[in-house]
């Protein structure tokens, strides 16, 4: 009776060890660990909030926030250089970012956007000149209506900075760029007078640019596609 217990015992064994192993050579990744996804994250370059030095080194507010969450939540990130899409909301639908950071909520992006449940941060849109342009005072309302000022086609300050300067009863004469390289550009040529942007910049652009005008307060969130849900709240719970 003992006996076959034992036997009972040892095919059982038998039975699971074997299983164990099947499941092994079919389901290595499953049975070994659970695979830590990877988030895209769109993030401004060469400002305060992101910033990669030429090693490829990333830096900034930004960085460190999502890196802390990352930590807590159990997922690797991988940060992408989106100062120079034009259409980087666009990019969030097909897939090339999971998450854009610094993105101001309205109510037509919330339309086909997710955003934090709470506004990561806050700035102004910025009126910057060349340092070496003295031509331009701080705060002269009347100078920046003669002024040619280069805009982001896609950036909600082009609305912003338009409804500002009607409200002020000006009319600067403003050109649409596609994206801040070529903005920065055409501002580093003369060919624009002035450009308007709304991240900080960081010590190397500082030391070319010279702000004349601070206007329209924008909270800023970060952004994910509409039917990531899950995403949104693993962030949302590292930002509580």
């Amino acid at each position: 009776m003992l006996t076959n217990r034992i036997r009972q015992l040892r095919s059982l064994c038998c039975l699971l060890l074997l299983t164990c192993i099947l499941s092994l050579l079919l389901f290595p990744a499953e049975a070994i660990s659970h695979e830590r996804h990877t988030i895209r994250v769109g993030v401004l370059n060469h400002t305060t909030y992101a910033n990669q030095d030429k090693n490829g080194v990333w830096s900034g507010l930004d960085i460190e926030c999502m890196i802390a969450i990352a930590q807590r939540a159990g997922f690797n990130l991988e940060f992408i250089d989106s100062t120079n899409d034009p259409d980087f909301l666009g990019g969030l639908d097909a897939g090339r970012y999971d998450i854009i950071a610094d993105i101001v909520k309205t109510p037509e992006r919330a339309q086909s956007y997710l955003f934090t449940d709470e506004a990561i941060g806050y700035t102004n849109s910025t009126l910057a000149v060349r340092s070496s342009d003295p031509r331009w005072d701080y705060g002269n309302i009347e100078q920046i209506a003669q002024m040619r000022v280069g805009v982001v086609a896609s950036y909600t300050n082009n609305a912003d900075f338009r409804s500002w300067c009607a409200g002020h009863g000006i009319a600067p004469r403003i050109t649409e760029y596609q994206d801040i390289e070529q903005l920065n550009a055409a501002l580093k040529s003369g060919a624009i007078d002035g450009e308007v942007y709304s991240a900080i910049y960081n010590k190397e652009n500082a030391a070319s640019l010279r702000t004349i005008m601070r206007f329209v307060p924008r909270s800023f969130y970060y952004a994910f596609r509409k039917d990531d849900l899950a995403l949104k709240n693993q962030i949302d719970e590292g930002l509580s």
